[in-house]
């Protein structure tokens, strides 16, 4: 590598290289290729550090549709944390619910003119949805199923229970109830997305009895329900 630069600073006019320089030129060159090699190391490390992080991160889940007509639940955007869940009305039925059948009093299921299925709610109305498909959770996860934010903003429905928690080790169906807490009653269509699923990663936690827990250790202390709320900010 010297020579190649001596070689080459050589044949530049000699007035614009003084021949008392040509060592710490190379020096110089060899420094900064140095540091390039060092540089380039370092992103790749940090490069193969995240993806590490990213696997030791990633859990696969099986899921098993149990229609053919459902949809699997889907992200909005590859970053979202909640998967979207549709309404699928071919479920609700009482082979289906079983005896989870009577609570669904409170809604009726019609057909459109164009052939589409609708579910109506009626007002103060709950009903209990299957959503097509059950999970085989890893140990360490487990299901909350929750509002969708824009579902939720144009109708005035709850799911009661949110979130809904599905459990590691259940293997049914999941479902979703909602409630209807307007006047009115709330249609909603064949497919629509009416909840979300975000999986959750849950500590393993071992309750230990003890004969005392000190009350004095935190400014809250055993103060709760609405105790900071005259606090002044």
């Amino acid at each position: 590598m010297n020579v190649w630069i001596t070689n080459f600073i050589q044949v530049l006019p000699k007035s614009k290289v003084k021949p008392l320089k040509i060592q710490t030129m190379s020096n110089n060159l060899n420094l900064l290729l140095i540091l390039s090699f060092f540089a380039g190391g370092v992103l790749f490390v940090l490069m193969a550090m995240k993806e590490i992080f990213k696997l030791l991160n990633t859990f696969k889940v099986d899921i098993q549709m149990l229609t053919s007509k459902g949809f699997m639940p889907v992200r909005g955007t590859p970053q979202s944390n909640g998967y979207d869940c549709f309404l699928n009305i071919s479920r609700i039925t009482k082979e289906v619910l079983g005896d989870k059948y009577q609570y669904i009093r409170g809604c009726s299921i019609k057909t459109d003119m164009d052939g589409r299925k609708t579910l109506t709610i009626k007002s103060q109305g709950k009903v209990i949805i299957p959503l097509g498909f059950r999970f085989k959770l890893p140990d360490t996860i487990s299901v909350d199923v929750l509002h969708r934010s824009g579902f939720a903003l144009k109708t005035d429905y709850i799911i009661p229970n949110s979130p809904g928690l599905v459990d590691t080790d259940y293997r049914g169906e999941v479902c979703v109830i909602l409630r209807n807490i307007s006047d009115e009653p709330i249609i909603i269509k064949d497919f629509e997305r009416i909840c979300q699923i975000a999986f959750v990663r849950r500590p393993n936690v071992v309750l230990r009895s003890v004969d005392n827990i000190d009350t004095t250790g935190t400014v809250r202390g055993i103060n709760g329900h609405g105790h900071t709320n005259n606090k002044t900010l």
